[in-house]
């Protein structure tokens, strides 16, 4: 049975926890702000076009914020929001390479359901599930977007990259959002155990739960602890999810059908948000509706489920 690793990211490491980022790890938010002329050419790309052109968008935007950082690797600090900070590794990382470059966190109808969602949550606050958190942009978009409505924010981030996770915790603690978030430490999956993730992607964001026997054979392959979601919400002590945001690269099934399966009706999500470009045969749209949702947006790459 996997251990389970929910901690307040008030009680995350202060050392570094891998030697690349060790530098990164100890300087203080804002002592890796880009130079006036870089911040210029940087925010030069998101005025080019509309936000409801993004495909576009990525475009006109790469070669800016490639020019941006010529000669300048490694971390950048960016406030997206005021009170809202992020430290960002834009080379390393497609989402922080998203949040970097363009005008938003993710596609305006995205940003506005989950505006809508914490907009008609029952009370004062808004309950997140972020599944796959990455390095917490979504978690930072939705705390931003219930702060504007005068809610609070109780999120629950999940991140099975041990890399990853570090860079999570900072992005929560930079924010001020230790306070109302808890970091797992784990993947989720259909059952409690271990799960084989490769991380041998360029894209830190894309990497995915893998076959034992290929993890044989590749160094970049490790084993980190699995759980099941209803174990992990039960662990936190959830009364309701407004939203769960789900992104783990192809094992959505594994990690959702458990839970859609067997959850009170009061624990199922008012909202899911999940990534359905590896759902090549639907099989995962079909489950979600199966649970009663029906679909409210449907994009590139992520698809908006309501119920």
């Amino acid at each position: 049975m996997a251990d389970l690793s929910v901690h307040d990211s008030r009680n995350a490491p202060t050392h570094p926890v891998w030697d690349d980022d060790a530098d990164a790890r100890y300087a203080p938010f804002g002592h890796y702000t880009l130079s006036p002329w870089r911040e210029a050419c940087r925010s030069l790309g998101p005025r080019l076009y509309p936000r409801r052109y993004p495909r576009l968008g990525s475009i006109i935007t790469w070669p800016i914020w490639r020019l941006s950082l010529l000669g300048r690797p490694g971390a950048v600090d960016l406030e997206p929001f005021p009170g809202f900070r992020l430290r960002l590794y834009p080379l390393e990382n497609h989402a922080d390479t998203k949040c970097f470059s363009r005008a938003a966190l993710c596609d305006l109808p995205e940003e506005r359901a989950i505006a809508r969602c914490a907009v008609s949550s029952p009370d004062h606050q808004f309950i997140v599930v972020d599944v796959g958190a990455n390095t917490g942009t979504y978690s930072v978009l939705a705390a931003n977007l219930a702060r504007r409505i005068g809610k609070s924010t109780n999120l629950v981030c999940i991140e099975a990259n041990p890399k990853t996770q570090a860079r999570l915790a900072e992005n929560l603690h930079f924010s001020g959002l230790e306070h109302c978030s808890h970091l797992v430490a784990c993947a989720v999956s259909n059952a409690p155990g271990s799960v084989m993730l490769d991380t041998s992607q360029w894209n830190l964001g894309s990497v995915k739960v893998t076959d034992a026997r290929v993890g044989q054979m590749q160094k970049t392959v490790v084993s980190v602890p699995a759980r099941p979601l209803s174990s992990i919400v039960n662990e936190v002590g959830l009364n309701r999810i407004d939203l769960l945001k789900i992104d783990i690269e192809g094992h959505e099934i594994p990690a959702l059908a458990p839970f859609l399966r067997e959850a009170p009706a009061h624990l199922l999500p008012r909202m899911i948000l999940a990534e359905t470009k590896h759902d090549t045969n639907a099989k995962l749209a079909a489950l979600i509706i199966a649970a009663g949702y029906h679909v409210t947006h449907h994009g590139r790459s992520d698809t908006v489920f309501e119920r």
